[in-house]
């Protein structure tokens, strides 16, 4: 059994116990039913959110949550966050084209303490973001939605933010893992001898929303320099499992194999085959279980 099911048993006994989120359930005694409508004592309500119900039933829930690209995103997370660094680096080196040498770290949700800038997050939120000595990455995980210069703004923006922290040359790649990796980025990007061309600062603030361009404009400098040394990649989820499967081949092949490091890796191989749209035909899955 892969390690994934946990965390969707998990998830599923958190989604039967809202109370674990800080929710609390108005009880039917406190409903005044009238003419078809529904009222509740206003001293129950949060005047500054929404209201909730339950979409679901205990049936639908687990295929429901299986399509939420946000919760795939939560195993890739827990995948690289403990996966040893240089495992990490193997891993995108290959689907990046980059030579292995230092360790690249996987940074969290609060990255932008990390690389000086603790308002980041308000403006760019990335899948995945990674630091090495000589290499940044970003990671964009697509399953059903597209994208646009906005987000690839985003991820430019916080790469200008670590140049401009660490002041260190370095390499920055953009990797996108999509179901249809050329239909994804061919409507904003242009392509080159096989590679996609990045935009200029100017194409890039012009397709940026109001609310970064200010941040763009302070950061143009570092902006430059990160275009100028910038790769942008796209490639399927396909390839990507292969990638992990060929990293874990190799791996295998040490000596004292680590088998809790094994089971690591192959549940988010185990996670991409399963997801409905990784584009991936399912007939293929009994290969990665």
């Amino acid at each position: 059994m892969s390690w994934t099911h946990k965390y969707w048993d998990m998830l599923e006994q958190i989604y039967w116990t809202p109370d674990y989120l800080g929710m609390k359930s108005i009880p039917q005694r406190f409903w005044q039913k009238e003419q078809g409508r529904v009222s509740v004592p206003d001293d129950m309500v949060n005047f500054k959110g929404p209201l909730y119900r339950r979409v679901t039933t205990a049936k639908t829930f687990p295929e429901f949550a299986n399509r939420q690209e946000e919760l795939f995103n939560h195993i890739f997370d827990f995948t690289f966050g403990i996966l040893d660094e240089r495992g990490a680096r193997q891993v995108f080196s290959s689907t990046c084209g980059k030579e292995a040498s230092s360790p690249l770290y996987s940074l969290g949700a609060d990255f932008g303490k990390q690389i000086g800038d603790p308002s980041l997050r308000d403006f760019s939120q990335p899948d995945g973001f990674f630091v090495a000595e000589d290499w940044v990455l970003g990671v964009e995980i697509k399953f059903n939605a597209s994208t646009s210069l906005d987000q690839i703004a985003k991820y430019i923006l916080a790469f200008a933010t670590e140049y401009a922290f660490s002041q260190q040359s370095k390499k920055y790649s953009l990797l996108y893992i999509s179901p249809r990796p050329e239909k994804l980025l061919t409507e904003h990007l242009e392509k080159c001898g096989g590679q996609f061309v990045c935009p200029g600062f100017e194409v890039l603030l012009n397709g940026a929303k109001n609310s970064i361009k200010g941040r763009l404009e302070e950061k143009k400098t570092p902006i430059h320099y990160v275009l100028s040394n910038l790769q942008i990649v796209s490639i399927s989820w396909q390839d990507f499992a292969l990638a992990l499967q060929s990293y874990l081949e190799r791996y295998c092949g040490t000596d004292v194999p680590n088998l809790t490091h094994q089971k690591l890796v192959q549940g988010l191989i185990h996670e991409i085959f399963k997801h409905p749209h990784s584009g991936i035909l399912s007939s293929r899955m009994g290969n990665a279980t």
